[in-house]
Order: structure tokens, then sequence, then C-alpha cells
């Protein structure tokens, strides 16, 4: 294990690895909280009014990188 959850593989003969789309949102599970809050059910959180990930990074409680990263 690496910092920040990271994890490193050597597995000879191994090519690709992919990833469930269901594991994936368990990733940004803070972002998926907020989201719960917005307005609107299908928010981009881009300029939507009443947005929560997007209030979340005026007030600072979520990075900018964090959301990019989503």
């Amino acid at each position: 294990m690496l910092p920040n959850l990271g994890v490193v593989i050597d597995t000879p003969g191994m090519r690709e690895l992919g990833i469930i789309s269901a594991d994936l949102t368990k990733s940004f599970a803070d972002i998926e909280e907020l989201a719960y809050s917005c307005k609107f059910n299908d928010c981009t959180h881009k300029d939507e009014p009443s947005c929560s990930v997007q209030k979340a990074i005026k007030d600072g409680t979520l990075s900018v990188e964090r959301l990019e990263s989503y």
C-alpha cells in the first residue's frame, strides 16, 4: 500500500486491470454523498444552481482536484 490508499501491483503476464463502475463510485463516496443534496438529480456539478458539490468547493470542504478526478 502506498500513501493515499494507492497500490503497486507487479504481476508478470498481466496486461491490463479493469475497474468496475460500482467500485469506482465507492472511491468517491464523499462526492456521491454531496451529490444527494443537489437540487437536480442530473446535476453535472459544473454550473447548476443549488449544486452541493460546487458549494463544498467554494467553502473549502472539497478540492477542485478531487472533483476533477471524479
